[in-house]
């Protein structure tokens, strides 16, 4: 619901005041396919020439058009990114009585909506219509006697709705006045590159020779820190003195969508995003790499990733050879289980369907964190899954909810529910059991012998960064494996260095030294031929997998 709840909210904000007559006009229908919602309002008359700062961050057009001064600019910018990112389009143009008229257009219902060639930057999708589309969408009602768009395509099912605003109106009651015709809804879509942007136009002016500094944004508790002051961070603070390269570190990433949403305004108006280096899970990546919104790397520049990656996580299929992506660490989604209350050992995915498990099993929500482990129940081979495959492990998942085997799906609260003796076994991650052991050595974490995923959330370069030479730097300092060993000691998560083994090995600390022993740090052989990366979702398989997916995980 983000679309339509930002347009619509955006149409109040810069209403007249109260006390001053003034209304929202809301349609919703279908056109040439597509769900579409037009939103009119009342307000200041906008100059053509200026609707398309409209969709730019933080750009209001003058103070003049601000009713409240809590928001920040950025309403419109959020619809066009998620709108154009799943391939929709977003339409606006000023009414001559004033006030504009703004169109959000899904993707549409067929195919081929996202077929190759469908590209182009947002002022290709967002912009101001022609001279004889102004003044439509007036109180008269003439809107409904014409085409949406300019391509001549007939509407079906359409709803107009009128909000007259006599006193302040909410997003609820908004919401209200569209019901069940905002189909638009989530803008469900494809993630193709409609805001592709080509190789040429990724780079900017590389500042690094003579500004020292980057700026790195990560997750929160994603990097060692000190025992005794945990503002400071040993490992980065040594790349600092070292290389005279002064660090901005920002923990600001909780979710790698809610990113998504912050940065994308900037990277699909080819504006730079104050940032040099972010770290997100190969999912998300692959999403960047398809849009054109990442840089490759200078492999001559970065002699430690090229000698040390570790040969499994070096050629993903969303990133062929890691040319724009090198792990920052790396995990696996396998099977946590409480084997003293089991009372035996689990070895595969079906072992969760046991009768004694029922209601004592959980799963994980996200559907690019669960699916995999559940093939490789089935035996599929998951660098090369197939759209059969993901719908027979949603049947199959579909029928031990409603038996009652699948108490619920989580996110990371599965560790709560373990701990607890809620959940006997779940799906779960490999850096947080090994936590989990700390407490309670009868949590144990298995890759079944069908086999698991291997996952790695990584480092990349986004377009226009002002220190590109810096970030490659500081990424190939986090690949030596005296470096790749102090860091995996403190995260605890598959450490993307398998040299930093031997590193660990030789400590004089006996807890350091027993670590490299940890097959969840350093998988053994045995483990590593269990493991595989998943092929990613496709733009074209997410809309349909997702709605079916989330349906089944009641999201």
């Amino acid at each position: 619901m983000t679309c339509p709840v930002d347009l619509t909210d955006n149409a109040v904000r810069h209403n007249p005041p109260e006390g001053v007559e003034s209304w929202v006009r809301l349609w919703t229908g279908v056109e040439g396919g597509q769900p579409v919602l037009r939103i009119a309002d009342t307000g200041p008359v906008i100059p053509p020439d200026q609707v398309t700062g409209l969709f730019q961050p933080s750009r209001r057009l003058g103070a003049e058009r601000v009713h409240g001064r809590d928001g920040l600019g950025l309403g419109l910018a959020i619809v066009a990114a998620v709108t154009v990112a799943h391939c929709g389009r977003v339409e606006a143009w000023p009414r001559a009585e004033g006030g504009p008229e703004r169109a959000g257009h899904a993707p549409e219902v067929r195919t081929d909506s996202c077929a190759a060639g469908r590209h182009g930057t947002p002022y290709d999708l967002i912009r101001p219509l022609p001279t004889d589309r102004q003044g439509v969408g007036s109180r008269d009602d003439r809107s409904t006697q014409r085409p949406l768009s300019g391509h001549g395509r007939g509407r079906h099912a359409a709803r107009v709705s009128v909000i007259r605003k006599t006193s302040p109106l909410s997003r609820r009651s908004l919401l209200r006045a569209l019901g069940g015709g905002a189909a638009l809804g989530a803008l469900a879509g494809c993630g193709v590159p409609a805001a592709y942007v080509s190789p040429g136009d990724r780079a900017g002016a590389d500042l690094s020779a003579r500004d020292k500094r980057l700026t790195w944004a990560n997750w929160p508790l994603y990097i060692d820190t000190d025992d005794n002051d945990t503002t400071k961070r040993p490992t980065l603070e040594a790349f600092e003195k070292r290389t005279g390269i002064s660090v901005d570190y920002i923990e600001e990433i909780n979710d790698n969508d809610e990113f998504f949403g912050k940065i994308s305004p900037s990277l699909m108006n080819h504006q730079g995003t104050g940032r040099d280096l972010i770290v997100i899970s190969d999912w998300m990546c692959a999403r960047f790499v398809r849009l054109g919104w990442v840089q490759e790397m200078d492999r001559a520049k970065q002699p430690n990733v090229t000698k040390y990656l570790d040969p499994l996580l070096r050629s993903p299929a969303f990133d062929p050879g890691r040319k724009s992506s090198v792990p920052w660490q790396s995990g696996i989604t396998g099977i946590a289980y409480n084997h003293r209350k089991v009372g035996r050992e689990i070895k595969h995915v079906s072992d969760l369907w046991a009768d004694d498990l029922k209601g004592r099993v959980t799963l994980l929500s996200g559907l690019d964190e669960a699916f995999a482990l559940l093939m490789q129940g089935n035996g599929v081979d998951i660098t090369q899954w197939t759209a059969d495959d993901f719908h027979r492990v949603c049947d199959q998942v579909e029928k031990h909810v409603h038996s009652g085997q699948i108490r619920r799906f989580t996110g990371n609260d599965y560790i709560k529910d373990l701990s607890s003796g809620d959940v006997l076994a779940c799906q779960a991650y490999s850096g947080d059991v090994i936590q989990l052991q700390a407490d309670d050595p009868d949590i144990r974490f298995v890759v079944p012998e069908e086999g698991a995923e291997l996952w790695a959330e990584s480092l990349m370069i986004p377009n226009l960064a002002r220190h590109k030479a810096n970030a490659e730097k500081l990424i190939d300092y986090y690949y030596e494996p005296e470096v790749a060993a102090e860091l995996a000691a403190w995260v605890n998560y598959v450490c993307p260095v398998p040299a930093a083994q031997d590193v660990l090995a030789s400590s004089k600390d006996e807890d350091t030294a027993a670590l490299a022993e940890d097959p969840l740090i350093f998988p053994d052989a045995t483990m590593r031929r269990r493991l595989a990366i998943a092929r990613d979702i496709t733009s074209t398989e997410r809309t349909e997998f997702a709605k079916r997916w989330n349906a089944i995980a009641g999201l």
